[in-house]
């Protein structure tokens, strides 16, 4: 069973952001079609395109359901298979290592809070750049970086 297309409406061409939209969802489906699912999941995602295929509304409710189902997908693939894009990890821990460096840099009199701030900045990095490296190998990884829903 193959993942069903999406077809873009004629009005598309003049909307940027629709088009931005269109294309984050196609470049998510032609990743999901490189890994093996279930049928069962397969179905539900064919039936999440055809919802938006035969949706319609204005350009302005298409752009939202393009966003909520591309949010949608994203966490499904997440919580069910571990699937990620590229450089999910590295993000993630790029924040998490800020953070607490900035909270070691206020709380030792010895390292200020800049040194603090740059030294969870390269421990985030590396760390979440292994965790990437080891969902790759795993299979876990999608073909695309996952931007902002």
């Amino acid at each position: 069973m193959s993942i069903t297309k999406i077809q873009k409406r004629a009005t598309t061409e003049g909307n940027k952001k629709l088009l931005s939209q269109y294309s984050k969802i196609e470049n998510l489906l032609t990743a999901i079609t490189q890994k093996e699912l279930p049928e069962s999941e397969i179905t539900s995602i064919n039936e999440q395109v055809d919802s938006i295929n035969s949706f319609d509304g204005d350009d302005k409710a298409l752009i939202k359901l393009l966003k909520r189902t591309y949010s949608t997908l994203i966490s499904h693939l997440e919580t069910k298979f571990s699937y990620t894009g590229k450089n999910y990890y590295r993000n993630r821990w790029l924040a998490v290592g800020m953070m607490g460096g900035v909270v070691i840099g206020t709380l030792t009199d010895s390292i200020n809070i800049g040194v603090g701030l740059s030294l969870g900045l390269c421990l985030g990095i590396a760390y979440g750049t292994h965790l990437d490296k080891k969902a790759a190998e795993n299979g876990n990884q999608l073909a695309i970086e996952v931007s902002e829903y």
